[in-house]
Order: structure tokens, then C-alpha cells, then sequence
């Protein structure tokens, strides 16, 4: 792809844009790139000792996953790089890894394309760059996707006590597994506004954190901005949305992050991925997971009903059809 220089300035508070409320670690990154190559001390320690598979547990499936796998689907991908935080073990990085190679395979299958790190712009981090208590965020300076490290203790929420859970389980439900999806979402959003298809008005294609009712399209008709603003404006039509809305603004919330442009259309994407994925026989929860579509029935839905989604799928189709021949260049 040809970038152009970006012309618009990252807005301050966009700095990290987060997912959902969770616990989170406050350490930071730390170099792992002798931690991940091969002849590393993560490949040596595989090779001498092995580890337990708990990545096995996000798909399913079967699959052996080898340190020549993992640096193999970096390239073959075009990851950026990787990070792990302080405290994410030789064994957890290699489960994180290992998870990640088989939810790159599954992502290019429902995307339709292999260059996921959109030539070496995107990256991964385990555990490295927490950051209030969000389960995972994007950050548009970086283009550095953080998920949170797995909790180290489950506690009961009606006691405050610890639970006894087996790291199984919480390797492969708690922290930011699930998130992939929506966090993409934003980096799709921010590569292709900031490189692409610019304006000096934001450096997202959505928009950002504007949280405005959206009455008109005037971008030129089949942009990347077009098929953004058409997709946030069926967005606003829904009676889901028109219900969180009405929430917030009576509350007194009416620049909410729940509204916000960018999230909205991050929430989306995420959606429409369980729907691909759905599709086309694809299970992985470390992608993708419904764990937060229980909302969509609350009175502030912050997710679209199946029906709803139904609706709008025909919109995002033709804007990913439009990413991919970007990616494709």
C-alpha cells in the first residue's frame, strides 16, 4: 500500500482508546523481541521443557503450534512486532503466541486477507501496556493492540473472596481474550483514516470520539469515509442505539464513550466478525467471544440485536470489500 503523510493531529484524549471496564495490571512493556525469535530463551526453554497448552482451550483445537509456527505467522501476517508485559511468563507467552497464530489464521479467513499488520504497522502486546481498567485497547500512535494478561485470582463478587479457579479457565476467560476483534476494529479504523482516506478533521475514519447524530453523507459516494458514515448513520437508526442514547443523554452523559463514533463502529466490527466466523463454521474465543452480546437486551443495549445487525451487515460488507482492496495493493 502507498501511505500518504498523515495531516490531522491524534486527538489528546485518544491516545489509548479502551474496550470494557475490567481489572487491569498498571506494569508496561518491556523488549520481548529476544523473547519471541528463534534460538530465543523462550525457543530454548520450548525446546528443553515444553510447556502445558493451555491455548488449546481458545479454539479447540488439536493444532500444535511450534516456535517456527509463531515465526512463520509474524511474517506471513505482517505483524509489526510483539510485546509481553514484566510479568507474563516464558510459558504464558508462549500460550498468548501460540493463540494468536491460530486467531490470525481464523481472522484471514473471515477478512478475506493475510496482511493482518497492515505491512508492519500493527502490533500485539500481552499484558504490556495496561492502562486504566480496560480489558484491552488500541493505541493510534503505535498502532499497538494490548490485551490484558489473564487474572491471577478470580474473586466472588457478592464476598470479595478468592475463588479457587484452575489457570485453565482463567487463561481462557478472563483478561483480554475476546477482544481481538474489537480492538482491530479500531486499527482498521485509524490505519485507513490516517494513511488513506484522509481529513484534517480526524485521523479515524469514524470520526473518533464525536458522539453527534450523523443527518448527512458528504463524503464522495464509495469512500472509505462513504461507507464509514453510511454504516455509523444505519447504526444511529436503530432503536438499540436510539435507547443507549436516550440513556445517556438523560443522565447527562451525552459525550459518553458508549456513543462515541469510534466505539460504535469498533462494537460492530466485533459483530460482524461472530457473524463471518458464525458463517463459516469458525469457533475461537481468543478472536471473538459473546460474552458482552448479553447487553444488547439491557434498556441501554450497547449492541445490536441479531435483527439489527441483519439490517447493516450489507453496509460493512461493502466497506471491508472496499479495505481489502486496499490491503490487496
Amino acid at each position: 500500500m502507498k501511505l500518504l503523510k498523515p495531516i490531522a493531529r491524534i486527538d489528546p484524549m485518544e491516545e489509548r482508546i479502551g474496550f470494557t471496564p475490567s481489572y487491569q495490571s498498571a506494569k508496561y512493556a518491556v523488549d520481548s523481541d529476544t523473547r519471541v525469535s528463534i534460538g530465543s530463551r523462550l525457543d530454548k526453554y520450548f525446546e528443553k521443557q515444553g510447556f502445558v497448552e493451555y491455548y488449546k482451550g481458545f479454539s479447540r483445537t488439536s493444532r500444535a503450534i511450534t516456535q517456527r509456527d509463531i515465526n512463520a505467522a509474524l511474517a506471513r501476517y505482517k505483524l509489526k512486532g510483539i510485546e509481553f508485559g514484566q510479568w507474563v511468563t516464558n510459558e504464558d507467552a508462549y500460550n498468548y503466541l501460540a493463540a494468536l497464530v491460530v486467531a490470525l489464521d481464523d481472522m484471514a479467513k473471515v477478512l478475506g486477507w493475510s496482511n493482518i499488520g497492515l505491512d508492519n504497522m500493527v502490533g500485539i502486546a500481552f499484558g504490556a501496556r495496561g492502562h486504566g481498567r480496560a480489558l484491552a485497547h488500541f493505541e493510534p500512535r503505535s498502532y499497538m493492540i494490548n490485551l490484558t494478561r489473564y487474572k491471577r485470582h478470580v474473586t466472588d463478587p457478592f464476598t470479595g473472596r478468592v475463588v479457587k479457579t484452575a489457570k485453565t479457565r482463567r487463561f481462557s476467560y478472563t483478561g483480554g481474550v475476546g477482544a481481538l476483534a474489537h480492538e482491530y476494529g479500531h486499527a482498521l479504523d485509524y490505519f485507513f483514516g490516517t494513511f488513506i482516506d484522509q481529513s484534517r478533521g480526524s485521523l479515524s475514519l469514524s470520526g473518533g470520539r464525536q458522539t453527534n447524530l450523523i443527518e448527512h453523507n458528504t463524503w464522495p459516494a464509495n469512500s472509505l469515509r462513504w461507507h464509514m458514515t453510511s454504516i455509523l448513520m444505519a447504526f444511529q437508526q436503530t432503536k438499540s442505539y436510539q435507547r443507549l442514547r436516550d440513556h445517556l443523554v438523560k443522565g447527562g452523559k451525552s459525550d459518553s464513550y458508549w456513543i462515541r463514533h469510534n466505539e460504535l463502529w469498533a462494537r460492530l466490527f466485533e459483530q460482524w466478525i461472530g457473524a463471518r466466523m458464525e458463517e463459516k463454521g469458525i469457533a475461537n474465543d481468543f478472536l471473538h467471544q459473546n460474552k458482552y452480546e448479553k447487553f444488547a437486551e439491557n434498556k441501554a443495549p450497547i449492541y445490536l440485536t441479531a435483527a439489527e445487525l441483519k439490517t447493516i451487515r450489507p453496509a460493512v460488507d461493502k466497506f471491508i470489500k472496499a479495505v481489502a482492496g486496499q490491503v490487496k495493493k
